[in-house]
């Protein structure tokens, strides 16, 4: 018994210096790198991790197995210490398990939207591309002179602003997930005031700067692509107006312009006589002071 009593200590001994090691291990973790190899990198770091946490529960296992061993022959006395000791490693071996697999949640979701960012970072890139040698050509192309050929490049360009405006969203999610990523870490003040702090405009989140030069990239000719199509939506609109006054000009005919000015404003004199009347309380046909 006295044999058995000095294995159990011994080994309770070893596997609460382990569990502390461990739980100070997950504990100070740190934030988590925005690059794909250096987050696999920390994936097979704690898969080896989980390995060793695997292995230390047969010594767990063994442990308790003693402890229950002891239970059976040991002195009513010593009853609640085994126990006791039985429950602590059990327990901080679970809380240190269950920590483990969280943490493993945490990188492999981290690791899928990495991955899920830098594929929709590519097709942004790739569509902005299309979009800008697109409206480069079509901005070349003299402008018809015909008011439907005119409409129908309107239509054309405002369905193209349309989509740019359903890709925007993708745009500011990329952006502001970088530069959180980039931001350094502050103290739990610092972010309780700036948490506290109105929010910043997704225009000036689109302009940050971040340490991926492919964001940065992607801010700045999505900017210079949406200002190409406010500029040739302005040229388009204009020169509809400038065919429908043409239209207007070619049509006109001075004898109906004349009846409709004067029908304003013989319109407009009955206006203000009725104003004048109103203010006429003698009816002598002249203002009362």
């Amino acid at each position: 018994a006295l044999k058995q009593a000095e294995e159990f200590r011994a080994a309770v001994h070893v596997l609460l210096e382990w569990l502390s090691e461990a739980e100070q291990t997950l504990r100070f973790r740190g934030a988590l790198p925005d690059d794909a190899e250096a987050l696999q990198s920390l994936i097979n770091l704690h898969m080896e991790f989980m390995r060793k946490v695997e292995e230390k529960r047969v010594a767990v296992n063994t442990a308790t197995g003693l402890g229950d061993a002891i239970l059976a022959v040991c002195h009513p006395d010593c009853v609640t210490t085994i126990k006791h000791w039985n429950t602590i490693i059990r327990a901080r071996f679970e809380e240190v398990l269950t920590w483990a697999k969280q943490h493993q949640q945490r990188l492999e979701a981290a690791h899928a939207e990495l991955v899920a960012n830098a594929d929709l970072l590519e097709e942004l890139l790739a569509w902005i591309q299309g979009a800008e040698t697109a409206l480069i050509q079509r901005d070349q192309d003299p402008i018809p002179q015909m008011i439907e050929q005119v409409k129908a490049l309107i239509t054309e360009h405002q369905s193209f602003m349309e989509e740019m405006t359903r890709k925007q969203p993708d745009v500011d999610k990329l952006t502001k997930t970088y530069k959180r990523k980039t931001e350094p870490d502050k103290s739990r003040a610092n972010r309780k005031s700036l948490s506290q702090a109105p929010p910043v405009p997704i225009v000036l989140l689109s302009q940050a700067e971040t340490k991926n030069p492919r964001i940065n990239q992607l801010s700045a000719r999505w900017q210079q692509v949406w200002l190409l199509a406010l500029e040739r939506q302005r040229k388009l609109n204009d020169a509809l107006d400038r065919l429908e006054e043409l239209k207007e000009f070619a049509n006109f005919d001075f004898d109906v312009w004349r009846k409709k000015y004067m029908r304003w404003m013989n319109h407009k004199k009955s206006r203000v006589m009725d104003f004048f009347r109103r203010i006429d309380k003698d009816h002598e046909d002249r203002k009362s002071t």
